[in-house]
Parts: structure tokens; sequence; C-alpha cells
């Protein structure tokens, strides 16, 4: 737990104290250095602190409550009217100040890549996958369906496998995988979130760049005129003209080894899951030069993986990976 954190619980209205005439009184930051002097905020600047403050008020999680003194910092007076102990404890209330560096450092472990083998041309290829529980294995149904071989590389490790499920619905490209017991040991796992227009996002992934082995690239998207949206905006959200899927649209930049990660927005969360690019409307044949990626939301995945409506497939462990046994 960071200092972002504790600052937000040390401002709990339930821990603000009532005097003799039954008003209660608010914390002032001079507070908060008084009882955590000598741990937490040792050695933390003021100003710091105070920045930290102005952040989560204006994200509308602590109150202004006025000052009592002189002093305009160190007097400062705050509420937190809530705090949701899950949120705290996944380091939400961190990233959310720390931003998408702090949230690509904690993760990056648990977004890995996928090397595949094509069954018909013997081709190469990249995707890309993350970690959602202690033993779950999300990415795109097409990144590993119909694959001679897969390889999940944690670090320099093969990820061992125990089987593969698919939704029946074939148009919701999404694969689970699930792995042995302690494949994952100390990787941290997502959450899941709802994604809304406008979100900040970050999307992790592996695109395939000519001449480098598999590197891990975080993009949080450009400025996109045509929807005046911010830097890493979600930027659309409708039904896809393709399949009739649920899907969202990002204006990050992401290429094909891309799917199969997720998009995670400014609390750490998995709002989606990248799935395809978009095509050119005059060229099918070609991919929409616009930078858009296209992603499946987590209300439809945790829909799949909450349902009885799987297909379940074994799978053969190798030194190299693993095979998917066609039932």
């Amino acid at each position: 737990m960071g200092i972002p954190t504790e600052i937000l619980k040390f401002f709990k209205i339930s821990n603000a104290k009532t005097d003799a005439s039954g008003v209660i009184r608010p914390f002032a930051i001079h507070d908060l250095f008084k009882e955590h002097s000598s741990s937490t905020l040792k050695g933390v600047r003021l100003e710091y602190v105070y920045s930290i403050c102005k952040k989560f008020e204006h994200e509308g999680l602590l109150i202004s409550a006025g000052t009592n003194g002189t002093a305009p910092l160190m007097n400062q007076c705050y509420y937190n009217m809530w705090l949701e102990e899950d949120l705290a404890n996944y380091g939400a209330y961190d990233f959310l100040i720390e931003g998408f560096l702090s949230i690509r450092n904690n993760f990056s472990t648990a977004v890995m890549p996928i090397v595949v083998q094509h069954s018909e041309t013997g081709i190469i290829d990249i995707g890309t996958s993350f970690v959602y529980q202690r033993n779950l294995i999300l990415t795109a149904r097409h990144c590993v369906e119909n694959m001679d071989y897969i390889k999940i590389l944690k670090g320099t490790e093969v990820v061992k496998v125990k089987r593969v499920l698919y939704p029946r619905n074939r148009k919701i490209d999404l694969a689970i995988i699930e792995t042995e017991d302690g494949a994952l040991n100390n990787i941290p796992f997502f959450h899941f979130d709802k994604g809304n227009v406008l979100d900040d996002v970050l999307t992790l992934g592996y695109p395939p760049i000519s001449g480098f082995d598999a590197i891990q690239f975080s993009e949080k998207g450009t400025i996109n005129t045509m929807y005046k949206a911010s830097i890493g905006d979600i930027v659309g959200e409708d039904i896809s003209y393709l399949d009739g899927v649920d899907y969202f649209l990002i204006n990050a930049r992401v290429k094909g080894g891309n799917s199969g990660g997720p998009v995670i927005n400014k609390f750490g969360a998995v709002v989606g899951m990248l799935t395809q690019l978009p095509y050119d409307m005059e060229n099918p044949d070609r991919i929409d030069l616009m930078g858009f990626g296209i992603a499946l939301p987590t209300e439809v995945i945790d829909n799949i993986l909450k349902s009885d409506e799987l297909d379940e497939f074994a799978t053969e462990n190798t030194l190299d990976g693993f095979k998917i046994v066609e039932p």
C-alpha cells in the first residue's frame, strides 16, 4: 500500500474526531504528518502530500473542509466519504495518483507474449496474453486456435497449461487458458472494471517488430482530432457491424501482435481485451491506418467466464510450449 492510499485512509470521515459539542472535526494535513511522522511520511515533502490531496479532491475522493489555522497547506482539512478496501488493497488509488507508468511497472510481468506456429503455413507469429486470476490467462481466440504449437513465455520460462476453453459463440474472440498449479506464482493478476467513453486507457502488448525478439510495448494512444478525444481515450462504443458482438474502439496505436492484450484504465483495472484492427473501408485487404484498436469489453468476458457456454479442449505440454488436442 502506497502513500496515496495511506493518505486517503487517514482522511476517512469515520476517523474524524467529535468535539464536546458533538461537531465532527476533520483532520488536517498537519495531523497526517504527526500521525505518520516516523513511518509512511518520513522524509516526504509537504508539497508532495498536498498535491496528492488536490488530485484526490479533483477526482471526488477527498472533500475540502477548509482550514483550521493560518498555514494554508499544513492546516488544510479533508474528508474522505468512501473508500473501497478491495480497491485500496489492489493499489487502485496509488495507480490513480502515480499514473500509467506505475501501472506498467506493476503489471508488466502479468502481460506475456504468445508465440505460435500456424498449422497451414508454418509461419511463426506472436500475440499477447494477460493474467486474470491466479491460474487463468486470457487472450484472443484467433491467437491460439488451429496452431501447430503455442508457447506462453513468463520471462524465459514456458508456462505449463492444463486446458483451453472457448466460448461456444464463435463470434466472441476469446480464449481462456488454465495453467498448471504454481505456473503463475509471483505474478500479479488484473481486476476487471467497466470502460466508459473518454476514459484514459493504456495498452500493453507485443507487436511484431522486425529484427527484434518479443518486446513489450505500452501505448497511451494519440489525440484523435475527429472525435476531439484526449490521449489514449476510448472514442467509440457500439455494436460491431462485423458480427453483432459488443466492442469498443480505442485510438491507441496498436498492431497485430497486440491481439489478446489488455486495455487498462487509470485504476489499473482491465476494461477490455484487444481483438482486432479495423480494415480500410475502401480497401478491405488493408488495415485501417487511422490507428484504432477494437476491444472486447470486460462485461462480455466476465459473462462468458461465469457461464457454462464453454467448450473445453485438453492440451499436451512439450518442452517448447503446448498443443491443443482436438476432441
